[in-house]
């Protein structure tokens, strides 16, 4: 069953909500992730499987990022959280960041307004209590007339109030090398 629904995508979708329209599979991922449409506007659904304990992690500490921090510039923001449903661990609908990932485009963001956009997003997310942000080139996307960038997978994240506080620095640390990096080597 896993592999025919891996063939049709829109069987996949409608188990979680028959108002969305397929678009495009998106970039690789643990998980599905496809880029949808409802009454016009472009989303993203992400679909987990139950078998892998990883997927319903990934997805539940994406939603509860997305909730925490609802208006944060540099995020995308969360439409809708869906529960399990058979061989699925459940789904994530957010906002659909319209232009190309960093690894895609090539465009460096050195000492740039976005760089500092994305400095600023980060700290916030890391104020709000949050770090392990996985910031590499797939996951920030830039917009098409590259004044906004995006942080699009916050999945991976961990919450400070839930980890050791060692552990929690050591991975804000790790985020700051990686956001450096980004700047250095675009």
């Amino acid at each position: 069953m896993v592999k025919q629904d891996c063939k049709h995508p829109e069987n996949i979708i409608g188990e979680f909500d028959e108002s969305l329209k397929y678009v495009k599979k998106l970039q690789p991922s643990s998980l599905w992730v496809y880029q949808v449409q409802r009454e016009g506007q472009d989303l993203v659904l992400k679909v987990g499987l139950a078998e892998f304990p990883f997927c319903t992690e990934h997805l539940a500490q994406e939603a509860e990022i997305l909730k925490k921090l609802r208006g944060l510039p540099g995020i995308p923001k969360l439409d809708k959280s869906y529960s399990s449903r058979g061989i699925y661990a459940g789904a994530l609908l957010k906002e659909f960041f319209e232009g190309l990932t960093l690894r895609d485009s090539g465009i460096s963001i050195s000492r740039s307004q976005l760089q500092r956009q994305l400095e600023s997003t980060v700290r916030a997310i890391h104020e709000a209590g949050f770090a392990n942000l996985d910031i590499r080139k797939h996951n920030v996307v830039v917009s098409p007339d590259r004044k906004d960038i995006c942080l699009i997978d916050l999945g991976t994240a961990i919450c400070r109030d839930t980890s050791w506080e060692h552990t929690f620095e050591y991975l804000r640390d790790v985020d700051l090398r990686l956001l450096k990096q980004l700047g250095e080597f675009n």
